[in-house]
């Protein structure tokens, strides 16, 4: 049993969102381009409607016409840069600190709204990575320095 369905689909001129609907700004979305929907017990799905240039979550195409679980974090990009704020569309509240801020409800490309880095673990290491090698690097440099 569904709680919630929102359609996600293009906005055009003349097109009025009805109450179920979000439309975004954007020529690489479909008019009609995936739904997400949150059952009974809080579980979020997204089901992309056969859409021309495909439905990202976190980075990796979903299969055309086949729910996929959402879990808390994730990142749904459709188009060329919009970002759906899918946790804040069916009023999921996760107790796991920001939310990507590009507030998707209004539509809009992400690079005319405004572009947040999307911290994960991933590229929390590799930057602690680089920075761990840059300083090894500059303690190697004082080192050769200081024997001349």
């Amino acid at each position: 049993m569904e709680v919630m369905r929102i359609r996600i689909g293009r906005k055009e001129e003349g097109r009025i969102p009805e109450k179920d609907e979000r439309l975004f700004d954007d020529d690489y979305v479909s008019y009609y381009h995936c739904e997400i929907y949150k059952d009974d017990r809080g579980n979020c799905y997204i089901i992309d409607t056969d859409s021309r240039n495909g439905t990202y979550v976190d980075g990796c195409e979903i299969s055309k016409q086949r729910e996929r679980r959402l879990n808390k974090g994730e990142i749904v990009k459709i188009g060329s840069e919009s970002h759906i704020n899918w946790q804040k569309l069916l009023n999921v509240e996760y107790n796991t600190g920001e939310l990507p801020p590009n507030d998707s409800t209004q539509g809009g490309k992400g690079k005319e709204k405004g572009r947040s880095i999307n911290w994960n673990w991933k590229s929390v290491l590799g930057i602690v990575m680089t920075i761990m090698s840059l300083i090894m690097m500059l303690f190697m440099l004082l080192r050769m320095l200081s024997q001349k």
